[in-house]
């Protein structure tokens, strides 16, 4: 949402090229009407501009949360890479057999869990961009 804000930002600038910069957003004046348009911000973005929205959505994630998320995932990828590499050697031997059914017993749900949160994501960006358009 904010890569799209700059550039209607960068558009706007192109289209009013006399432009006078006060605080955050730009005041442009149309000298053949004599009339002053200001740049309107996308009203998802809370009224700030695309770098402070960003700065705001980051900061309002809890530490935990982003922790824990990214920890889970770093576990997932490890032990898939770990399962690839050595896969020919956990499949001969017949120790590791107990493993390979603990990881086939966790992994899943967390799996399930980390994609249940994405879609949920997707679709609540997919709402708020239908939500814009009308």
């Amino acid at each position: 949402m904010a890569v799209v804000e700059l550039n209607r930002i960068v558009e706007h600038q192109v289209s009013f090229p006399s432009s006078l910069e006060l605080g955050n957003w730009m005041w442009r004046g149309d000298k053949s009407k004599g009339k002053v348009s200001k740049f309107r911000p996308n009203i998802l973005m809370l009224g700030l501009s695309p770098y402070d929205y960003v700065f705001c959505a980051l900061s309002s994630v809890h530490t935990n949360d982003l922790e824990q998320t990214l920890l889970l995932e770093l576990v997932c990828r490890v032990s898939t890479l770990l399962l690839q590499l050595h896969h020919h050697q956990l499949i001969s031997t017949v120790s590791a057999k107990p493993l390979v059914i603990r990881l086939e017993d966790i992994i899943p749900p967390i799996v399930k869990e980390l994609k249940d949160i994405i879609g949920v994501n997707l679709a609540k960006l997919h709402h708020i961009k239908l939500a814009h358009l009308l």
